[in-house]
Formats: C-alpha cells, structure tokens, sequence
C-alpha cells in the first residue's frame, strides 16, 4: 500500500456479534419500514474504492465509480467487509459513515452494499431523499442555534405539534347578538337611509290596503353580509349555517383568535428566521379549504422598537409584499395597544388580510391569505375581528 493509502487506511468492519447493515436493511424491509435501516445507515462506515487526487493529498481522494452493466451508469460499490470488494479497482479503500458517503455524493450516483450473501441497491433518488433529510436537519440546527442566540433558554418551535386539547367551537352568534350587530352597522349613513325608506314604504303599502311585495330572500348571516367597519371590505357570500369557528391561542396566550380548523405550530423557515433579524419567534398556521390562516408572535425583549409605529408599518410592507397592493390599512386598538388592519391584493390575485398589534414586547400577528380565484371564507370577518390581545 503506498503512502498516499497508509495515511487514510480505513478503520475495521463490524464488531463481533453485531448485525451487519444489511442485516439490519433486510429485516426492516420483511417489517414493512426502512426507517430503522436509515438511521443505522448514517452511522455505519462502508469500505469504498477510491482514487488518488492529482496533488497527491490523502484529503482530496476521489471516489471510484463501476458502470452498472445493464443502465451503463455509475454506481458506487461498498460494503462493511473491505474483503467483498475488488481490491484491485480504483487506488485502494477508505472507510467512511454513509453520512459522509451520502454528503459526497451530493444525489449524483447509486449505491450498491455488497452483503454477505447478495446485494442491496440504493437508487440514486433515494440517496437524493437522504441527503435532503440530512440537509434539513442541519438546517434545523442552525435556526436552532440563531433562536438560542436571540432568545437564550426560551420556546423555540416545534414541527407540526397539534394542540391535544382543542378549545370549543365558538358557536354561530344568536339572533339576538346579531340584530344588535346589524343595528350598529345601519347607523352609517351608506346603509341608514335605505334602510329607512324600506321600511317606510312598507309600512305604507300595509296603511294603504296593498300587499306588500314579497319578502327578499333570507339574508347571509351577519359575518358575510354586513361590510366591516375598519376598511378591510368582504363581498357577501352564501348563507352560513354552521359556521363552527375554534379557538386558538398560543402556549404564552399573548393573544387569542378563532378559527375555521385547528392550527398548528411550524418551523420557522431560513427566509423567516432571516426576515426575524435575529429575533425569536413563534409561527402557527391552519391550511384550509379556502385560504391560509397564519399567527405568529414575535419577542422583541430587549430590542423592542422605540417607535412602535415604524416597526408596524414595517410589518404592514411585509404583509403587501414588494408586488403586492395596498387595498386598505387602518390603526386599531386592541385592549389600548397599538395595531394595525391591512389588506393586500398581490399580482396574481391572491388577497391578503392581516390583523397585528403590540402586546408589551410582544408583537402578535394574524393573517389570512386568499389564492386567486378562491372565494373568500363567508366567517372571514369573523376571524379577523375576533383576534385579540390577551393581558
């Protein structure tokens, strides 16, 4: 062996009395999962041929590939034991963990594990799926670290964690509640004239002896027909009659909202974690039927903003995007914090609808995004008024 492979010479196979990884894959396939096989995968160090780089340098080896004789592709042949393979192929053999093999390979070649018996293929899609596994986790780790850094020992979220005891469904209002709601609505001058001169008109078709015209058809229920007060317009839609809503709010109940369906936290992505500016965050959602439902809470701690205002109309940027249009944005007051109401409508045509305020260093966010073409929810106003802070 020359110099170049005594400086890499690889380490020595299995223990004894320890399960070769391809006995380990062949019982997970009889079982129906690969998963346990993948796990041990990434642990195990294979024997690999290699090729000895130009400069000579044992850290810049090559690996050797063989051409697959029926796809005329290149496959790289490993194994546990360095005796199964061809010693005579490349420049010799290093040891490495399938971690380290997968990395390498970056989804480029297939893999064939030589086994004591016969042979396991792995495809080079499914190396790509590992390596994209891989990849996540180490992004994973990196967001970890920045929220750590921002935030040190405080929540950090978590992938899809459904709430394991769900709020009650917030019942559809009674008729009661909602002719106070109308009633509050009709005393803008838009709706209050009409309205008067209706009901004036009837009454005097009744003095006069005539029939009045027939009734209109029922109205939608108060969410869907009655336009909001604060500038974000919602087109009447169909007559809701179940609209079961559900409560959410988030483990530090900084604020509270319903909801078509049950929301769940996610991970924050790297371009959210970026657009977080090193600051720790929460983000929860709901994908239903007919649009997104986001919530998010941003801790701002030590850094809270001396000018809430600016920082608002920031958000209020992110909301309209940097091709979106601004329909409407109103100041609001939620509990004397300070907020704002935004609705957007982007080029394609999805419209967004956002709601956000300060909670003390907290700032606390929803918003409902519409996809082009899609109807907006008849409980969309419902949703949008009943965020609120909780202090």
């Amino acid at each position: 062996m020359s110099a170049f492979l005594e400086q890499v010479k690889p380490s020595s196979g299995p223990a004894s009395g320890t399960l070769e990884w391809g006995d380990v894959a062949l019982a997970a396939q009889a079982e129906g999962s690969m998963k346990p096989a993948w796990t041990a995968f990434l642990k195990r160090k294979f024997y690999v041929p290699i090729l000895r780089s130009p400069d000579d340098n044992p850290k810049h080896y090559l690996l050797h590939f063989e051409r697959d004789m029926d796809s005329r592709r290149p496959v790289l042949i490993i194994s546990e034991v360095r005796e199964r393979l061809d010693l005579e192929q490349g420049d010799g053999l290093v040891a490495l963990s399938g971690l380290e093999l997968l990395l390498r390979l970056d989804g480029q070649s297939a893999m064939r594990v030589v086994l004591r018996d016969s042979v396991f293929n792995i495809s080079k899609k499914r190396g790509a799926w590992l390596r994209s596994g891989i990849e996540e986790t180490k992004a994973r780790v990196v967001i970890r670290q920045m929220l750590e850094a921002a935030s040190p020992g405080g929540p950090f979220p978590v992938l899809r964690v459904r709430d394991a005891t769900p709020a009650a469904p917030l019942p559809v209002p009674k008729l009661a509640t909602r002719l106070r709601l109308w009633c509050e609505d009709v005393r803008d001058a838009r709706y209050f004239v009409p309205v008067v001169l209706s009901v004036t008109g009837i009454g005097m078709l009744w003095v006069l002896g005539g029939e009045p015209a027939p009734a209109p058809p029922p109205a939608a229920p108060v969410e869907a027909a009655v336009p909001v007060r604060h500038s974000v317009a919602q087109a009447a839609g169909p007559a809701v009659t179940a609209a079961v809503l559900h409560a959410f709010a988030p483990p530090d109940h900084s604020f509270s909202v319903h909801l078509p369906g049950m929301a769940e936290e996610v991970e924050l992505s790297p371009d959210q974690v970026a657009q977080m500016e090193g600051l720790a965050a929460n983000y929860y959602r709901y994908d239903g039927p007919q649009g997104l439902y986001e919530m998010s809470v941003i801790r701002f701690g030590e850094r809270m903003p001396a000018n809430t205002a600016d920082e608002l109309a920031y958000r209020e940027q992110l909301v309209v995007g940097a091709d979106g249009t601004l329909v409407a944005a109103n100041a609001i007051a939620l509990r004397g914090a300070r907020g704002r109401e935004v609705h957007a409508r982007l080029p394609d045509g999805t419209e967004r609808f956002a709601r956000f305020a300060f909670n003390g260093d907290k700032l606390c966010m929803v918003m409902v995004t519409i996809p082009a073409g899609t109807a907006r929810p008849p409980h969309l106003n419902t949703i949008l008024q009943s965020f609120q802070l909780v202090r």
